[in-house]
């Protein structure tokens, strides 16, 4: 009897959780691939066997992971997964590409608990795969979603295959040492931000205090890569401080009760650098009316 219900609780378990499996195909075009994969269990019929698939291309030299068969969706798909270990940790990744068939979905990069500025990357991934027993993913888009469960028993000779050992840990090296550097040179950007900001605020650039919208802090933050959500317009130049100059080009009219004439207040920003350049703003920005280029001017608002 216990034998019977031994043999019933194996083929349940190999039925409910599938093991990793690898191995190497190829084809003319592509080449050699490196393969391991893992079916799991989803909760939205019909789509309730999806795959966690990982390749390697040796003739590109170059990884794909992505699940297959979780359902059919459109663009705008996210991804949210939580790994058994770190239960209260949430990665999340938005707007995930997808195939022509809108059945697979490509993973890359994850925020870690919505926080746009804490991220992992690829072969982070890879690793949590290795050193957790159990993944938990949704998948959703507008129009649904569906919770799925892979094992991750075997994760590890199944990565093993496809990366190997010394390039994950070469590639983690790397990335351990680049988020490093980017902390300290965050932390630098943060202080040379916040002296800019003040040199803004002396000259009083109108709109600088508003929490939201300020073309001009909105620009620093970009070009310092503060700005979560345009990472990649950050410069990577060496900012010291800023000069700006008024550039009032005469008046112009309010029409209301009273015809008003007021100043121009535009001025040209520019950046100065560490080695001494000068870098001008594109764009429009003025000065507050009580600022002090204003009164050095003379410059006066009058009514008609």
């Amino acid at each position: 009897m216990n034998k019977i219900l031994l043999f019933f609780f194996i083929l349940f378990s190999s039925i409910s959780f599938s093991q990793w499996s690898y191995s190497e195909s190829g084809n003319e075009f592509d080449g050699k691939i490196k393969v391991t994969k893992v079916i799991g269990k989803g909760s939205n019929y019909p789509y309730n066997n999806p795959k966690l698939i990982l390749n390697y291309f040796l003739k590109d030299d170059s990884y794909n992971l992505y699940i297959d068969n979780s359902g059919y969706f459109n663009d705008g798909v996210n991804v949210t997964m939580i790994f058994d270990k770190e239960p209260n940790i949430f990665y999340k990744s938005y707007n995930q590409s997808i195939s022509a068939d809108n059945k697979t979905i490509f993973i890359d990069e994850f925020y870690i608990n919505d926080e746009l500025d804490n991220r992992i990357g690829f072969f982070e991934v890879l690793q949590k795969l290795k050193s957790n027993n159990s993944l938990s993913i949704r998948v959703e888009d507008d129009y649904g979603k569906n919770d799925i469960r892979f094992s991750l028993s075997g994760s590890t000779r199944g990565i093993n295959f496809v990366v190997g050992t010394e390039v994950l840990n070469k590639k983690l090296e790397e990335i351990f040492s680049k988020k490093t550097n980017d902390n300290i040179t965050l932390e630098k950007n943060k202080n040379i931000y916040t002296k800019l900001l003040s040199i803004g605020k002396e000259h009083k650039i109108k709109g600088i205090n508003e929490d939201f919208g300020s073309t001009f802090k909105i620009k620093l933050q970009k070009d310092l890569g503060l700005y979560p959500y345009d990472i990649e317009d950050y410069t990577g130049l060496k900012y010291s401080s800023l000069k700006i100059k008024e550039n009032f080009s005469g008046y112009y009219l309010i029409i209301g009760n009273d015809t008003i004439i007021k100043p121009d207040l535009r001025v040209n920003i520019s950046y100065v650098l560490e080695n001494g350049e000068e870098l001008e703003f594109d764009g429009f920005y003025e000065v507050d009316e009580d600022s002090f280029l204003v009164k050095d001017s003379n410059i006066e608002v009058r009514k008609r």
